[in-house]
């Protein structure tokens, strides 16, 4: 224990020497300030109520600094079952603490006043007004079976089981037309995976390709997928249509996946998690370049950059540990040498430098300062469009290894249309080894899509690109 608090104190002591401060810093510096009985009053003169959502995910110190804040005019909402925040300090039995001190109060009542050790009033929102009484029931039997202090750390009973809306429903139910819109009768299905193992996969060699049985043992969503495909046969053996099934899910990765397996087992779905652009190889190197053309000192993007396809000279890993060598003063804002970055040391070199890598470097910059301009004329859309042409960059995608798929991520991201052609026009530079004149290209065509998601990164502009090599003017839309 001694070695980590002298670990955390000198990590402390080095970076408040840098100017550094983690979030944790501030919390422990706000209590500090308001041990201070001078600072404690004049905050809580400041608050005429204090309220507080999501209290069971609140950490110890968090609630000292509440404490300090509020003078018994608190107001704190949340539910132990929900409390899913204990890897950040959560501590749930803060709020334990004060539901077993407190008196329960209900609407309607007088409020009675409070008796010594109680803490304050509890109110319990247990009603339920969106979900049916067969679901609620469902609900409170599962949990009421094996949730209890010892093994949950709550006892799930009248003051933790929902309480359905009884009288919403008998409404909904008289208004209903018999035959026409009257809801069917709610089935409660419960199906459990206990085990890894793939039981849950069709026996019928005809009903899946080999494929899917191949990375099925991988994904736990796609096991449970597995299930699902067998729960929606059986309901459109009774009857129900494919458009009358919902799946709801708990993350987009889950979705995904889901849409993978059902697909792949010939039932239609759709769903708007789409791919993820983490994921996507295109989207990486486009937000490189848009990071590096909003700001190019980012040493992430600009290293991105001089490897990648949008380099008018691609660099080779000798060639940035050269750059990452060039001597460079030491800036006054500077105090260290470790305060130096690679942009700071690659523009130098591109600034005062001399010889082929100072030319490689100044070619590089003076390519990014041209795009950097037109980005204050040109659309997005149109600006990509013309960096794209310039660097054949679809091309570059083609002869890639994946270049399939790349391709369609292409196609899938941008509001461009890859249309193949068995004839291109002359590289404006050598991409890739081999490459001639006469080489089938990827032409990348714009179209009158827009591009919500990255409007942001550059301003509009009053220029056409319809051909590149020639850049004029146009009125504004």
């Amino acid at each position: 224990m001694e070695i980590v608090l002298l670990t955390d104190q000198e990590f402390k002591k080095r970076r408040f020497q840098r100017n550094a401060i983690q979030f944790s810093d501030m919390e422990h510096s706000a209590l500090k300030l308001l041990n201070d009985p001078h600072i404690q009053q004049d905050y809580r003169s400041r608050f005429k109520e204090v309220y507080v959502d999501e209290y069971q995910d609140t950490s110890s110190i968090q609630d000292a600094i509440i404490e300090k804040v509020s003078d018994r005019n608190r107001l704190a909402v949340g539910d132990i079952k929900q409390s899913i925040y204990r890897f950040r300090y959560a501590n749930p039995q803060l709020f334990s603490h004060h539901e077993k001190h407190s008196r329960t109060i209900t609407a309607g009542e007088d409020i009675p006043p409070l008796q010594p050790g109680e803490l304050g009033y509890l109110a319990l929102l247990n009603r339920c007004f969106r979900t049916r009484p067969k679901i609620i029931d469902f609900i409170n039997d599962f949990f009421n079976s094996f949730l209890t202090e010892a093994s949950g750390e709550i006892e799930y009973d009248e003051t933790q089981q929902l309480i359905a809306d009884d009288n919403k429903w008998k409404r909904i139910e008289e208004t209903e037309t018999p035959g026409k819109n009257r809801t069917p009768a709610v089935e409660t299905v419960l199906h459990v995976a206990t085990s890894v193992a793939n039981q849950y996969l069709p026996e019928d060699d005809e009903a899946i390709d080999e494929d899917l049985v191949a990375i099925s043992p991988l994904r736990p969503a796609a096991r449970e997928a597995f299930m699902a495909v067998d729960i929606i046969r059986e309901l459109t053996v009774k009857g129900v249509k494919h458009e009358q099934i919902a799946i709801l899910l708990p993350t987009n990765d889950d979705c995904r996946q889901y849409e993978e397996i059902l697909a792949l087992s010939g039932i239609p779905v759709t769903t708007r998690s789409g791919r993820s652009f983490a994921d996507s190889f295109v989207f990486s190197q486009a937000e490189a370049l848009l990071s590096l053309l909003d700001n190019p000192r980012q040493d992430v993007p600009l290293l991105s950059m001089l490897i990648g396809p949008f380099s008018p000279e691609i660099w080779t890993a000798k060639e940035l540990m050269e750059a990452a060598r060039t001597p460079i003063a030491l800036p006054s804002d500077k105090k260290k040498a470790y305060d130096i970055h690679f942009h700071d040391r690659f523009f130098t070199l591109c600034e005062s430098g001399e010889g082929a890598l100072s030319d490689k470097a100044r070619g590089f910059i003076d390519a990014i300062e041209r795009w950097r301009f037109l980005s204050h004329e040109l659309d997005p859309k149109e600006l990509l469009e013309l960096i794209f042409y310039e660097t054949d960059y679809a091309y570059y995608l083609a002869q890639s290894k994946f270049g399939e798929s790349y391709l369609s991520e292409l196609e899938h991201y941008q509001p461009f249309n890859i249309v193949r052609r068995t004839k291109g026009r002359p590289p404006t530079r050598p991409c890739c080894p081999g490459r001639s004149a006469s080489s089938p290209v990827i032409a990348v065509k714009a179209w009158s899509g827009t591009m919500s998601s990255w409007d942001n990164w550059m301003p509009r502009g009053n220029y056409s690109t319809n051909d590149p090599s020639s850049i004029t003017p146009r009125p504004r839309d």
